[in-house]
């Protein structure tokens, strides 16, 4: 027969290795969260025009478009009087794309505007496509970046370039820079699907039919 004190001390081994098992579990759990957690950012577009910034998360203040998914932000900033700026953002099972389309005029001052959308993780993986096409009275850049196990170049304005993701999870930015010397319009739709699929070709030509409406009621 077991003394008192034994049975004591095999309750408290069983119950540090419930413990340990317990602390283990939370480890594990820790570790599964963080990596998946790792490349999660909320859907955000931002507006620099090297003073001011303005940033709108889908959902949040200053987004007109009650779907999840898409922003849309009407306003000015600095020397840029009007603004229309409506992203995308989706991470279906077999295509992953951002779009981001925009009509920006400026004041005679001129001036640098930078837009970016950035959203994540998306998890599709294969080649990567992206699309820019509009208008503009002074510069238009645009790049696409990842942060992740991808392998991707830089596009420009009116221009496609192409890449391939590698392994997944990964974020992805779009910035456009915008440049007017004095007054001026520029209108643009940008778009980055994975893996290409023709979608970056549908939406571009969708979306700039719809800018260009925009911009000749404005330019009336």
């Amino acid at each position: 027969m077991s003394s008192p004190l034994k049975a004591i001390t095999n309750n408290s081994k069983k119950a540090k290795s419930v413990k340990n098992r317990f602390k283990i579990a939370l480890i594990a759990l820790s570790v599964a969260a963080w990596v998946g957690s790792a490349y999660a950012i909320p859907m955000e577009l931002t507006l620099f025009d090297g003073t001011t910034t303005v940033s709108v998360t889908d959902g949040g203040t200053g987004d007109s478009n009650p779907l999840a998914g898409v922003i849309t932000w009407i306003g000015s900033i600095g020397n840029w009087t009007i603004n229309v700026s409506t992203a995308i953002s989706d991470k279906p099972t077999g295509v992953s794309y951002m779009d981001v389309n925009s009509v920006n005029a400026s004041s005679s001052a001129g001036g640098t505007l930078t837009i970016t959308l950035q959203d994540g993780p998306f998890n599709e993986v294969g080649g990567v496509s992206t699309e820019i096409g509009g208008t503009t009275t002074g510069t238009v850049t645009y790049s696409t970046s990842f942060t992740g196990p991808i392998t991707y170049g830089p596009g420009a304005f009116s221009g496609t370039d192409s890449g391939a993701v590698a392994a997944d999870p990964y974020d992805m930015m779009q910035t456009i820079v915008i440049n007017h010397t004095g007054k001026g319009l520029s209108s643009f739709d940008a778009t980055v699907s994975v893996p290409d699929g023709g979608l970056t070709v549908a939406f571009l030509g969708f979306a700039v039919m719809g800018v260009e409406g925009l911009r000749r009621r404005l330019s009336r």
